[in-house]
């Protein structure tokens, strides 16, 4: 085990994509970072918040019932080295440039993602990536910064891209079992 206190925050955005996974994770934190992320320019309430995701889960609870516990771990939890989103009366998620450090974190979340999602599909398209994976919105990443991760991963060996078709298409090149031994591989 490479990081057993979690004191890496390669091992908590791992966490995170676990707990946020939009087909498998914990159903309020995949909500807030699947169904709640309205971009990085616009900001909701939590009141607006609360109303949805009570609709959502066909639910009538109160704020602290629903996202008590996913709110305290993004501002002083585990997951509050992330800066992954600022949380007054306001959810604000806050974009991240690409981290080198991660590079084999968003290849094992994106294979792993596949292998539930897309099962003996051999390509997807960065469209399957972000709207049904959710990549974009788990790392809180822009199209620029997907762009260049997916160039990153294709020198890896990873994936190879497809620019000449629209959209653009990811092509399956290594599996998930080679992003699991890399994980910690980048850690300066």
């Amino acid at each position: 085990m490479q990081d057993p206190f979690l004191h890496e925050n390669l091992t908590k955005w791992l966490c995170h994509y676990h707990i946020a996974r939009k087909e498998t994770g914990a159903p309020q934190w995949s909500y807030i970072v699947h169904m709640g992320h309205s971009g990085f320019y616009q900001a909701n309430t939590s009141a607006y918040h609360l109303e949805k995701a009570n609709t959502y889960f066909a639910a009538s609870i109160s704020f602290e019932e629903m996202f008590g516990v996913v709110k305290r771990s993004y501002l002083e939890g585990c997951f509050s080295s992330l800066n992954y989103l600022e949380w007054d009366d306001e959810v604000r998620y806050l974009a991240h440039s690409e981290n080198p450090e991660l590079l084999f974190a968003y290849a094992f979340a994106i294979l792993k993602s596949w292998d539930s999602l897309y099962p003996g599909k051999q390509e997807i398209t960065i469209d399957e990536l972000n709207n049904g994976i959710g990549f974009d919105k788990i790392f809180n990443l822009g199209e620029e910064e997907i762009d260049s991760i997916l160039d990153e991963l294709a020198f890896e060996g990873i994936v190879g891209v497809n620019r000449q078709l629209y959209p653009p298409t990811i092509i399956r090149t290594a599996d998930t079992i080679e992003a699991i031994s890399r994980l910690y591989s980048r850690l300066l």
